[in-house]
Order: structure tokens, then sequence, then C-alpha cells
């Protein structure tokens, strides 16, 4: 990734104090201006991901300062049990029904189990262009 991307290094986790903190692992993230994805990023076994937004999001001529987007987490309904001996077991299979392929680039959701955003995994976050933002506050993901 160059030095001039903008973008969002973030976290997500189920809502749940610091103490029992669990990672919303393998969630989606999409990132939108008026209804138009302009970035798309998948969540580790963590929470963790990295959000970078399409080179395009502020569209063509002066670049907005701020650029403020709405940034939504997608997951499944509940934690996946992660079973002994697999720490990657959790990991949803998606199914590639489609050709081309959606599924695998984030353009659709998975859907088994079914993804779907909750009131508080969504949030407008101003970026700096130019930037990747870190340090903000993490995403929360309550069924």
């Amino acid at each position: 990734m160059s030095q001039s991307v903008t973008g969002l290094r973030g976290r997500v986790t189920w809502q749940q104090s610091i103490v029992d903190e669990v990672p919303a692992r393998w969630v989606r993230i999409q990132a939108s201006i008026n209804g138009r994805i302009v970035g798309r990023a998948h969540g580790d076994d963590r929470g963790e991901f990295l959000l970078l937004l399409d080179s395009m999001a502020g569209g063509q001529g002066d670049l907005p300062e701020p650029l403020d987007v709405v940034v939504t987490v997608f997951g499944p309904p509940a934690p996946e049990p992660i079973p002994a001996g697999d720490p990657l077991g959790d990991l949803p299979l998606e199914e590639l029904v489609a050709d081309p392929d959606d599924v695998s680039p984030g353009i659709k959701l998975p859907t088994s189990p079914p993804y779907q955003s909750t009131a508080q995994s969504s949030r407008t976050v101003t970026f700096q262009l130019g930037t990747i933002l870190t340090g903000q506050q993490k995403f929360f993901f309550n069924p």
C-alpha cells in the first residue's frame, strides 16, 4: 500500500466489557458515502481490519476535507464456537454460487451464516485524505 492511501485500521468486538472482550471474527466492513460503496474490508480472527478507500471516494475535482464516510460492520448473528485444535474452525465456508464470484471480494455478504449489521455496528468516521487512521474507537457488534 502506498503512503498516500486513505483508510482506517480498526477492530471489532462483541458488545462485552473490556475484561471479557471477545473479538468479532471474520466480519465484513463496508464504507459508503451517500449510499455509494467506496471501500470494503474483511476482518481477521482477532476482529482487526484494514479498510482502504477507493481513490475516487471523494469524487472528481477538489477533494473534500474532511471526508465523512459511513463505516458499517457486518457479521454472523452470534459468535461461532471455535473447535478445539482448529483455530480456523469457525471460519465461514463461502459457497461460490455465481460466476463471477462476488462473495470472496466482499461485493456480496456470506449467506451461511447470514451476515447482518446491528444498531451499534455502523457510524460515521471522518477520514483525512492520504492518511491511515489508527487508534480509533472500536466497533461493537451486538446482535
